[in-house]
């Protein structure tokens, strides 16, 4: 057979030598790496042998072998035949190389529309957990920028449609949040559970608590008074240091004293069982009588201050409660006359003189 050539499926064509006639060989299948490795990710499970009387050769697709060959010729069975290329094809698709590639080529294709995801899309891709857990880090950070979203969904007036994208519905419009694509498929409503509701309450008064307005950031530090959790203690001690309104600074000070409740110095917590005397709401008074246990405040300095701390609380919300018994019956215009007249006669009609006609 030496010197015969035949045709071969590349186009070449191959002559048939002393040294490559009976070669014994395995079939391999693989990838060059980086360093110049040859990776095999499939070869045949026996070596065959190079036969120049295969099919390719005209007449030679019946031979079997060589008359008086004396070694058993090797080959691939017909049942390894059948399985090779299946086994080929999902070992390539398994090699290292081929998975680096279709990551590349996947981010390749998301990047434009990752770049673009801005908090409403992040939240509207996200599970509920996931959602939890982002409500909780803007809490922390607050951005004007998620401002529309947390409004909305205080609102219950964010949905979501087929590309995980959100929408705020107005009337029969759905409006996106971010970009301005239409809503692929009918939008679902969010649906929230009450931890989600405490926590967007939570990360809209935060959002708020940057407010150019200084209405805007009161409402939101009072509501913090009651909402804040340890995660925004870096947040209120840097927008206490950066408050200008006096009315705020008081308020934001009596949020972060809430937090500071359970610092590891007794010091800070005396301080803060201090300010929290000159508090007004019902949730401190309960702080605070937690606080005078001994199970539960070890040190007794702070225990002492939060019992003087409490007596102030109570004795403040009693007053409040006087106050709204002595004019739940008046009209607003009662109330309105009373006040014109201690202001036209100041010595004919006192304070205490307004609080008993108010009573009768």
């Amino acid at each position: 057979m030496a010197g015969q050539t035949f045709a071969a499926p590349s186009g070449f064509t191959l002559t048939m030598d002393k040294t490559n006639h009976h070669l014994h060989k395995p079939v391999m299948i693989g990838e060059i790496e980086g360093n110049g490795q040859f990776n095999v990710v499939w070869q045949t499970e026996a070596p065959v042998r190079a036969q120049p009387w295969s099919p390719y050769i005209a007449g030679n697709d019946k031979k079997t072998g060589l008359p008086g060959e004396r070694r058993q010729v090797t080959s691939l069975s017909a049942g390894a035949a059948r399985r090779a290329p299946a086994q080929q094809k999902r070992q390539l698709m398994q090699s290292p190389f081929l998975s680096f590639l279709r990551v590349g080529l996947w981010l390749l294709c998301a990047w434009p529309l990752l770049a673009q995801a801005g908090p409403a899309d992040e939240f509207a891709a996200a599970n509920r957990a996931q959602q939890a857990k982002l409500l909780q880090a803007w809490a922390a950070e607050p951005d004007a920028a998620r401002l529309p979203l947390l409004q909305g969904l205080q609102q219950e007036t964010v949905a979501i449609d087929g590309a995980k994208r959100a929408f705020i519905r107005q009337g029969d419009r759905y409006l996106p949040l971010e970009g301005e694509a239409a809503p692929v498929g009918e939008p679902k409503k969010v649906w929230l559970n009450n931890r989600l509701r405490i926590l967007i309450a939570n990360a809209l008064s935060a959002q708020r608590l940057v407010s150019a307005d200084a209405a805007v950031r009161l409402q939101a530090a009072t509501a913090l008074q009651r909402e804040a959790q340890g995660e925004q203690l870096p947040l209120l001690t840097r927008r206490l240091a950066q408050e200008k309104d006096p009315q705020v600074r008081d308020a934001l000070s009596i949020a972060l004293a809430n937090l500071q409740l359970t610092d590891a110095s007794p010091q800070v917590r005396f301080n803060a069982v201090q300010l929290l005397g000159e508090s007004g709401e019902p949730e401190t008074r309960a702080r605070l009588q937690a606080l005078t246990d001994a199970a539960n405040e070890p040190d007794a300095a702070v225990r002492a201050e939060a019992q003087r701390s409490l007596q102030r609380v109570q004795h403040r919300l009693m007053i409040g409660d006087l106050l709204g018994q002595a004019f739940s019956g008046l009209s607003l215009g009662s109330i309105l006359l009373l006040a014109r007249s201690a202001w036209r006669s100041p010595t004919a009609c006192s304070a205490s003189s307004i609080w008993r006609t108010a009573k009768c």
